[in-house]
């Protein structure tokens, strides 16, 4: 465990030992020592104010360690190039309000570190403080923040909030979804909001195929907020394992769909006897058909 506790450069390290009854010296290449790292600083004009949910920020981070003072004058500063192996720079935000995505730890090399595809998922439409934090080898330092305002992306999915449940035949269910951006965020800009279909996601190759009915004007409903509710939705047949697909075409022209969950529809109890096939007029002795 040798350290020095003088920086400056063209150091040496000596080492003598006795080789044959003789004192023999060796000496190591010439290197530098740094003041040791006291301040976690972000580069200037290296951080995003403004960013979008789940987007990378524009202007990715660039974080320096420096020493304050440097050297024998006190009112100097410099950047420690020399950078311990293991050292490395965490992003998070403050108090848990939301969560980094990409890579949030990067290895400081010759005193800096460079994210490059840094982003807040962001839960709600906030500012944020994002904290920079040395890692690994040397002692704590202090922690260096910087404020990132998130807004919510445009709607690039669709998410089943409300899963279709059917108890029977004819029996009326309800349905809701919301439109999300690319963290998961719910897009709720009137600029956003689409006509959304919902339908059966399979016709079961038949010839008399089931049918999801509405008691609402249609089953392609305008989203209000993000959010779309069909109600009075029913099937007409069983026993079937039904799924249902919900789709829109979003405002960026992308088309969107998302599967329901399956569900297996029996059959119901007994409510009625019908007449499948009438009997027709015969004579006498002659079989119906």
């Amino acid at each position: 465990n040798v350290a020095s506790q003088c920086a400056g450069t063209n150091f040496e390290l000596l080492f003598s030992g006795p080789c044959e009854g003789v004192l023999q010296n060796a000496y190591s290449d010439v290197f530098t020592v740094s003041d040791a790292a006291n301040q976690v600083r972000i580069r200037s004009g290296t951080v995003s104010t403004a960013a979008v949910a789940g987007v990378p920020f524009t202007l990715q981070p660039v974080i320096e360690l420096w020493t304050s003072p440097c050297g024998a004058v006190g009112s100097s500063e410099c950047l420690v190039t020399p950078t311990p192996l293991g050292t490395t720079i965490t992003a998070y935000v403050q108090g848990g309000f939301s969560t980094t995505q990409g890579m949030s730890t990067v290895t400081v090399v010759n005193g800096v570190a460079t994210f490059t595809d840094l982003a807040i998922a962001g839960s709600q439409v906030a500012p944020y403080t994002l904290v920079f934090n040395r890692t690994g080898v040397g002692i704590e330092l202090p922690t260096v923040t910087a404020d990132v305002t998130v807004s919510v992306g445009p709607a690039s999915n669709i998410v089943i909030t409300t899963q279709p449940t059917l108890t029977g035949p004819g029996v009326s269910f309800a349905c809701s979804a919301e439109l999300r951006d690319a963290a998961g965020v719910k897009v709720e800009d009137s600029g956003e909001q689409v006509f959304v279909t919902i339908e059966l996601a399979d016709d079961f190759g038949l010839v008399n195929a089931p049918t999801l009915k509405t008691s609402q004007e249609s089953l392609t409903q305008r989203s209000s907020a993000g959010v779309v509710d069909w109600t009075g939705l029913s099937v007409d047949r069983a026993p079937v394992a039904y799924t249902f697909r919900v789709s829109a075409t979003l405002a960026s022209g992308n088309f969107a769909s998302v599967i329901s969950d399956r569900i297996a529809l029996a059959i119901g109890s007994l409510a009625e006897v019908r007449f499948f096939t009438q009997p027709h007029d015969v004579e006498t002795g002659v079989a119906f058909s």
